[in-house]
């Protein structure tokens, strides 16, 4: 059983998050996220550590579930041991937004 359960968490594919996650934020403008990411990065180096940008995606705004947020970690390749850029994250939004245009 909790190997189907894995597959079936596995099986999630990365067109589906993008779909769900574009869903979630499609009403807010590349500003906006910003300006989030900025609240996080006082001193505006571009960088903030994972365990905040998980923490934020649970608990701010339109809030993700630990599974979805753990999904967006994975997709976007970040790890806990890592900073994250979050202009990088950005420019992927963007990215993603030209694609499905």
């Amino acid at each position: 059983m909790h190997e189907l359960q894995e597959k079936e968490k596995n099986d999630f594919s990365e067109a589906d998050f993008l779909k769900d996650y574009n869903n979630k934020i499609k009403q807010i403008a590349k500003d906006e996220l910003l300006k989030v990411f900025q609240e996080f990065d006082p001193e505006s180096t571009g960088i903030i550590a994972y365990e905040v940008l998980h923490r934020a995606l649970v608990t701010y705004g339109e809030r993700l579930t630990k599974e979805e947020t753990d999904r967006f970690m994975h997709l976007f390749k970040l790890k806990p041991d890592e900073p994250v850029k979050y202009n990088d994250l950005l420019e992927s939004k963007k990215n993603e937004e030209n694609n499905n245009s």
